[in-house]
């Protein structure tokens, strides 16, 4: 999502929150280091230190789940400048919103394709997104994107190799999310806990199949024999906001 800041800079730390617990993940050294701590207690010493630090710089990212997001991938003949994109995103996001852009906050990202690009614009209120945040208190996050960019980050991370064309199943508690990028598009889907229907649906409703099929979850789960368990030390979602903007535009 927009940002206040665009320079390139090391190690953001990544914030990510559940109901209970706050979820922290940053970098020493290509080392991951992570944290959880519960929303209800003051945070030790060691980590406000922490992102005091990170908040100078103004590096600390946290995501917004997709039902808060609005989001339209446009596949255009030529490619774009920086200009051009911010002028196209501010047209559709008008013909397509009954909201002023003054209330928005939106962000857009262009990638090369054989011919031409595809434009990926994501919007949010600002309401909604200034609401999410309070949960984040007293961390502050100041780089808001989403969770599905987080999620292709962390899965790209942990895979070390491209995730394109593979399905990618995040389950955390109830929940669980369904992505798969293509050149074309980014597929999701969302639901509870029965894999099997969620996956029944993906299929229906995109009607296309994935290489492969992996899968992160909170809970050791039985899965189908020809789905891939991934392992993760820490919250992928809080994993891939500190990757950001990592494996962005082809990083």
């Amino acid at each position: 999502m927009r940002s206040a800041v665009k320079a390139k800079q090391s190690s953001p730390i990544g914030v990510h929150a559940d109901t209970q617990q706050l979820y922290f993940v940053w970098f020493e050294n290509d080392r991951i280091c992570s944290r959880a701590q519960p929303k209800d207690s003051p945070l030790p010493a060691d980590l406000t230190a922490l992102l005091n630090t990170k908040q100078r710089h103004r590096r600390v990212v946290c995501a917004v789940p997709p039902q808060l997001v609005w989001s339209k991938s446009l596949i255009l003949p030529q490619s774009l400048d920086a200009d051009e994109c911010e002028q196209q995103s501010r047209f559709i996001l008008q013909k397509s919103l009954p909201v002023a852009l003054d209330e928005l906050w939106f962000d857009y990202r262009a990638n090369s394709l054989p011919q031409g690009c595809r434009l990926e614009i994501t919007a949010i209120r600002q309401r909604l997104a200034l609401d999410f945040l309070q949960q984040f208190s007293p961390c502050q996050p100041n780089i808001l994107d989403t969770q599905v960019n987080s999620l292709l980050r962390a899965f790209t991370y942990l895979l070390q190799q491209s995730v394109q064309n593979r399905l990618l199943v995040y389950i955390h508690g109830q929940q669980s999310l369904m992505l798969c990028e293509r050149a074309q598009q980014c597929q999701i889907r969302q639901g509870g806990t029965d894999l099997q229907a969620l996956y029944r649906d993906f299929q229906q409703y995109f009607k296309e199949s994935c290489e492969q099929i992996y899968v992160y979850s909170d809970i050791e789960r039985k899965l189908p024999a020809d789905w891939q368990r991934v392992d993760c030390v820490c919250s992928p979602i809080a994993l891939g906001n500190a990757l950001w903007p990592k494996f962005e535009q082809g990083e």
